[in-house]
């Protein structure tokens, strides 16, 4: 390995290190600093490795060995390095996503990926352009969490993924937060949030009602009970104080 390396110091007080693909297995010599590549039948075709060298002040530098690996290569044969330029990544548009507001969403992150090594080795970064209305993390599965805040409105989130080399592709998508659903008031017949004079007037038209009548509106029936009727009054009155009376 210390062929391969430049160093202000002595290339042999060099600490190496690596990080293979899957189905490869990695030792390096302590002293000799030789490396010994190993692989499984699951490791057929393109390869990458990528080495690091730390110099005694921690400073370090990364490069990535590629290599193909054939069936019944011999084990004391070093696969050949294979000059092979690396490709940045892609990803496809993602949709709008809508959520209410405090609630959240999760999104699958490796579907809308491609690349010329697994998707699965992706780094991936999320950031949201200029407003705090939600946050986005990213867990180790490659899923990003969206988390809205409480208000409504809409933003736009940078997605970001980076390759083993460094190489990233960017995407935005809206997020479109809407209000959480009012529920409506039982006794607000008119539907102007109010419970008022103009819905006990409506009420009253009401009294006597069964399903049996034409003019039968079962919003009318407070109680669940198949008639409108004097129970329903009361809760009528119930509501209607409760709805007007000073804090």
């Amino acid at each position: 390995m210390d062929d391969y390396a430049q160093d202000d110091e002595v290339v042999g007080n060099l600490r190496w290190s690596a990080l293979p693909d899957a189905g490869l297995q990695i030792s390096i010599h302590g002293t000799l600093h030789i490396a010994t590549i190993r692989a499984d039948s699951s490791a057929e075709g393109l390869r990458r490795i990528a080495f690091t060298a730390t110099d005694a002040q921690g400073a370090s530098a990364t490069d990535t060995l590629r290599l193909y690996v054939h069936e019944g290569a011999s084990t004391d044969t070093l696969p050949v390095p294979v000059e092979e330029t690396n490709t940045p990544p892609s990803l496809d548009a993602l949709p709008p996503v809508e959520l209410i507001a405090d609630g959240q969403i999760t999104i699958a992150l490796e579907p809308y990926a491609t690349d010329d090594a697994p998707v699965s080795q992706l780094i991936w970064s999320a950031s949201v352009v200029d407003t705090d209305l939600l946050t986005v993390a990213i867990d180790s599965s490659q899923t990003a969490t969206i988390r809205a805040r409480g208000t409504p409105g809409q933003a736009q989130v940078i997605l970001t993924a980076t390759d083993r080399e460094g190489l990233q592709v960017s995407t935005a998508f809206q997020v479109i937060i809407q209000a959480q659903p009012v529920e409506p008031l039982p006794a607000d017949f008119d539907g102007n949030g109010k419970i008022d004079f103009e819905d006990f007037f409506l009420f009253v038209e009401s009294i006597g009602s069964t399903p049996l009548h034409t003019d039968w509106d079962p919003e009318f029936d407070l109680s669940y009970d198949g008639q409108i009727n004097i129970e329903d009054f009361f809760m009528f009155a119930d509501a209607f104080d409760a709805f007007n009376r000073p804090d």
